[in-house]
Formats: C-alpha cells, structure tokens, sequence
C-alpha cells in the first residue's frame, strides 16, 4: 500500500465529525475517506495521561503547534497539592 500525503482539513474534518457525535461509517462516506483511515485518525486523535487521576482535569488547557501538542493537567498533584502539568 502506497503512503499518501495527510492534509490536515481532513484530519480536522475526521475530528469535526466525531465531536458532533457521527459514526465512524458516516465519518468516511461524508469525507470520501475510507473506514480504516478515518479510525488512524481518531485512534491519533485521542490522548490521554499515562498517569491521569479523575480529579486531574487533563485537557483543561490545549496548544498545537505544528505535530506538538501541549496538554494541561491543572490539579495534576506528582509535584506537590495541585501542582499542575503539561
């Protein structure tokens, strides 16, 4: 399978849809994506805190820059009570 070149509009399209609630099927017939690109995407998507607590709020705060992404954690407590990090 030949590699191809992502466009981030349909990255942002993919996560667009999801946020909204579209299945993965409507996702990629609404984008003209296939079913196994439109998961890479989502499965990309999603981030989360390899030591996260409920009470964390990972994903308060959000940067991208670029292919960096800068995730917030503002009651993250592994430097001291509500330390926070990122």
């Amino acid at each position: 399978m030949a590699n191809r070149e992502v466009l981030r509009l349909e990255i942002a399209e993919v996560v667009r849809r999801w946020q909204a609630g579209n299945s993965q099927r409507n996702m990629a017939s609404g984008t003209g994506l296939s079913r196994d690109t439109v998961r890479n995407y989502l499965a990309a998507a999603k981030l989360t805190a390899s030591d996260g607590a409920d009470e964390d709020q990972f994903g308060i705060s959000v940067a991208v820059d670029g292919a960096t992404v800068v995730v917030g954690a503002f009651y993250d407590d592994d430097n001291g009570r509500s330390s926070g990090s990122a």
